[in-house]
């Protein structure tokens, strides 16, 4: 059995294939276009087997990053578009029982924007090079890439290298946030590029109830612990790649 879905073109806009076989159902892909954004994902049910259970994966791009801190009431200016892949699956009985349950990964990333505040250049740099820091000067901060890897398990999202990178700083974050439970606990080190085993200035935490978070400086700075003998960036250094991870 193959069908045809093809919604309406304008502002919002579907288009996709429904097939099924040996009592498993398969969507997709399953294109939907909604402002600048899209979505292209693949759904697919066991009907016999699992009929509580939908499995998704696909990608979505065009969305712009300075909307979305506009949406959450983020007051900084800001540009980049953002990407991002994803493989989960979750429980079919609501749309909140899908949320709650889901499990899998998804990776977003983002490049070529910029954000109006030189904080973290301040943050990875320390004061006086912050001083003379032409983000300083100029009131904004090219982002060079931003790249956020995250697990998904029943309402918890985690992830070990959260990379957002500018011309001079690179900043590292992980930890976890868990919707159901209501908890944030998240870890972040911003430093020099390619100086991963430099002082980072002012290392935060961000930690308590994600409805109500709770902001810690970290006031005598951080340090990592090189890993034997790897001491040295390579000649090839990948930007929005932990430094720390590719030491030789």
């Amino acid at each position: 059995m193959r069908k045809e879905i093809v919604g309406q073109q304008g502002v919002t806009s579907v288009a996709s294939q429904l097939s099924a076989k040996e009592g498993t159902v398969y969507i997709g892909p399953l294109q939907l276009a909604y402002g600048g954004g899209n979505f292209s994902l693949r759904a697919v049910m066991d009907l016999i087997d699992s009929p509580d259970w939908l499995s998704l994966s696909g990608s979505t791009s065009g969305w712009e990053f300075g909307e979305i801190l506009d949406e959450l009431g983020i007051g900084i200016d800001a540009y980049g578009r953002l990407s991002g892949e994803f493989n989960v699956s979750g429980s079919t009985a609501s749309g909140n029982a899908f949320v709650n349950s889901m499990r899998g990964n998804a990776s977003l990333s983002m490049s070529q924007g910029y954000v109006s505040t030189s904080l973290l250049e301040l943050a990875g740099l320390g004061v006086f090079p912050w001083l003379f820091s032409e983000e300083l000067r100029q009131g904004y901060t090219d982002i060079t890439c931003v790249v956020a890897p995250i697990n998904i398990e029943a309402g918890r999202v985690s992830s070990d290298s959260i990379v957002i990178e500018t011309g001079s700083v690179q900043l590292v974050a992980k930890g976890q946030v868990d919707w159901v439970k209501d908890t944030i606990a998240i870890r972040a080190e911003p430093r020099r590029v390619g100086k991963p085993l430099s002082r980072s200035a002012w290392p935060f935490d961000v930690t308590g109830q994600l409805s109500s978070p709770k902001f810690k400086l970290d006031v005598g700075g951080s340090r990592n612990k090189a890993p034997e003998g790897a001491d040295a960036m390579p000649a090839d250094r990948q930007p929005c790649v932990p430094d720390m991870n590719q030491l030789q």
